[in-house]
């Protein structure tokens, strides 16, 4: 009876240490939750990186580029399709804007230079002031401007704000013309600048930004997380909520593009949740979620994108919209509070993300 007692305990030792032998190396053999979870976000930082950020800031510097060169061509030789050559690149190079404003990111110091690039709306009167005063335009005092009167804003109102019949009388035959185009072309130059900076910030922190990996508040992945809400936020109460309401025009009013940058950012935010920047098999917070077992609120995410565009595409101009009341720009909100509420909650709750904005924001 002894030697069989003894003999059951020595088994019972030897099956506890096998066990955890085994156990030990199923572990090793397979990465923890956790290191699957670091992993994933170094992919879709990478991803974000490389194919989106990189591309995005070359593609708006050949933007630029163009904007000025069409610029020139029209100081040279005033025709109305020089005029509209400005106005159709201004269009394109705002729209490829929108996609890089959805990553302004605190620990490159890019937000001040950020509203430089767009800050409307535009103060018509104190651009109207510059031009009609006597001091020098040069760079020096385009610098010295706010925000809301160069960059994007400020030529948004010098190229649309008439029809081009009389847009073309005060670039050429009204008082201070000459004034007129100069501080147009010297507000493209500063943006020119104003963005090469921003580019050159953005390439230099390219290593810190895919290696901030953690899950944190100042983390990559809260960041872009937050700026996902922060662009519908700002959509849903600066460009749609206070217009609507009479307390503010529209993001480009003069130019009757408001509908369509609101399109571009909704593109853009839904690009970054999904990773799709361009073809192939790219890795973005929609298969973060699917790891984390969360495969039905990626489909109610992207369900509430499409929803949004679609609402957005049933509008042919917000500036009409908004002065007739049509309610197809609250259809527009509701959709857009519809998806907020998913990704404030549900998928801020999922990725262990803290929300950050709040409505003064949206200011």
């Amino acid at each position: 009876m002894k030697i069989t007692h003894i003999s059951k305990i020595f088994f019972t030792i030897l099956g506890i240490f096998a066990f955890t032998i085994i156990s030990c190396n199923d572990e090793d053999d397979s990465p923890s939750q956790e290191s699957l979870l670091t992993q994933e976000r170094k992919e879709i930082l990478t991803n974000v990186f490389e194919n989106n950020i990189t591309i995005s800031l070359n593609t708006i510097q050949n933007d630029l580029n163009d904007l000025e060169n069409s610029v020139n061509s029209f100081s040279n030789e005033k025709t109305e399709e020089n005029l509209v050559n400005i106005q159709n690149q201004w269009k394109k190079s705002i729209a490829d804007w929108k996609q890089m404003q959805v990553y302004n990111i605190s620990q490159i110091g890019t937000t001040f230079l950020y509203y430089n690039i767009h800050f409307p709306p535009a103060n018509k009167d104190l651009i109207e002031e510059k031009i009609n005063g006597t001091e020098t335009i040069d760079n020096a005092f385009i610098k010295s401007l706010g925000s809301y009167i160069i960059g994007f804003t400020g030529i948004e109102y010098l190229i649309f704000n008439k029809n081009n019949v009389d847009l073309l009388n005060d670039f050429t035959i009204a008082e201070n013309a000459d004034r007129r185009i100069l501080y147009l072309k010297e507000v493209v130059l500063e943006l020119k600048n104003t963005f090469a900076t921003i580019k050159e910030k953005w390439l230099a922190y390219q290593n810190d930004f895919i290696q901030n990996n953690d899950t944190g508040v100042t983390s990559m992945q809260g960041q872009l997380i937050n700026n996902i809400i922060t662009t519908l936020e700002v959509i849903k109460i600066t460009k749609l909520e206070k217009p609507f309401q009479g307390l503010a025009e529209t993001e480009a009013f003069y130019s009757d593009y408001s509908k369509e940058i609101i399109l571009k950012e909704l593109e853009a935010t839904q690009q970054l949740f999904n990773g799709n920047f361009s073809s192939g098999n790219q890795k973005g917070f929609d298969d973060y979620l699917i790891v984390l077992n969360e495969s039905d609120l990626v489909s109610e995410i992207n369900e509430k994108f499409e929803a949004c565009k679609t609402a957005a595409n049933e509008i042919s101009s917000l500036n009409s919209a908004i002065e007739n009341g049509d309610t197809k720009v609250n259809t527009l909100i509701q959709k857009i509070k519809d998806l907020l509420l998913v990704v404030k909650i549900d998928m801020a709750a999922a990725t262990k993300t803290t929300v950050t904005f709040n409505d003064t924001d949206g200011d």
